[in-house]
């Protein structure tokens, strides 16, 4: 096969992340296909065929989880583009909902507030061995974020321990955790009294984002961010942005990709109707 960059992205991806699903590798890598999951579906097959993904289900769910083989990462390495990393040899069972949200974040971070690199928690493990380390960074040219994804409580003497590594080692940076819910932000914004630096919001937030999301730290300061317009078919649409494109007429580029997807539906309606047309011819030749 030829492997595209767009492939190698995936491939790259999928080693820092433990794993995709296809949802997610639709949201990341194919936004404007308007065959939402088809075109992403037929490109992960190709890569699986080809030895540089494996479909993986664990006993605890029905999803398909992509990984990277040794053969991707070979791939990568050969192009510099491992950091490093080698291949997952298997999934944990009690911690794939939590790396699915992780890699949920990024997607956001990246497709909806335009922040274009993230470093990766196994990445952050190789050059901090044995020292907790968050679950990614996302930065851009000005701005670096540290990345908490809380889903489960722990006791108030682990956040007191882990506030006070993260000012040691992050002191000049803003440290976001993002909750399960409202309860627990509250409880652990309490823990984060003298902390200034720890600011916080909600999953139900990220998964609801409408025009921009909001952290707020526990002595009442916020930081917003508004969503940009563009952020794929698969998430929420927002209608004021949309407007506002359309009498820009901006031209996002994936146009030729769009005209693939309408050529596509259009061929499979014409199929659909020629088969419709001889199933009844033969239908009619049998009643003779």
């Amino acid at each position: 096969m030829i492997v595209k960059s767009r492939d190698v992205s995936i491939l790259k991806m999928c080693v820092e992340q433990k794993f995709m699903t296809l949802e997610q590798i639709s949201k990341m890598f194919f936004p404007s296909s308007e065959n939402v999951l088809q075109v992403p579906m037929k490109r992960v097959r190709i890569l699986v065929n080809a030895g540089f993904l494996k479909s993986v289900k664990l006993r605890v769910n029905e999803k398909r989880l992509y990984v990277a083989t040794s053969e991707a990462v070979s791939l990568l390495r050969s192009r510099r583009l491992s950091g490093g990393l080698g291949p997952i040899k298997e999934l944990n069972d009690k911690t794939w909902e939590h790396d699915e949200k992780v890699t949920d974040i990024r997607i956001i971070f990246e497709k909806l507030f335009g922040f274009p690199n993230w470093t990766s928690e196994r990445i952050l493990e190789q050059k901090n061995v044995g020292k907790k380390v968050p679950d990614g960074i996302a930065w851009d040219k000005q701005d670096q974020f540290i990345i908490e994804v809380e889903r489960h409580l722990k006791n108030k003497r682990y956040y007191e321990r882990v506030f006070f590594q993260m000012f040691q080692e992050y002191q000049k940076n803003t440290v976001l955790y993002i909750l399960e819910n409202e309860s627990d932000l509250k409880w652990l914004m309490a823990q984060a009294k003298d902390w200034d630096m720890i600011y916080f919001s909600t999953l139900k937030d990220f998964e609801e984002i409408d025009y921009g999301i909001s952290f707020k730290n526990a002595a009442g300061k916020e930081i917003y961010w508004e969503r940009m317009g563009r952020g794929g078919a698969l998430f929420p649409e927002i209608r004021h942005i949309e407007m506002e494109t359309e009498e820009e007429d901006d031209d996002d580029g994936f146009d030729e990709m769009r005209a693939d997807d309408e050529k596509f539906r259009r061929w499979r309606e014409e199929d659909e109707k020629a088969l419709r047309e001889k199933q009844g011819n033969q239908k009619r030749l049998d009643s003779v």
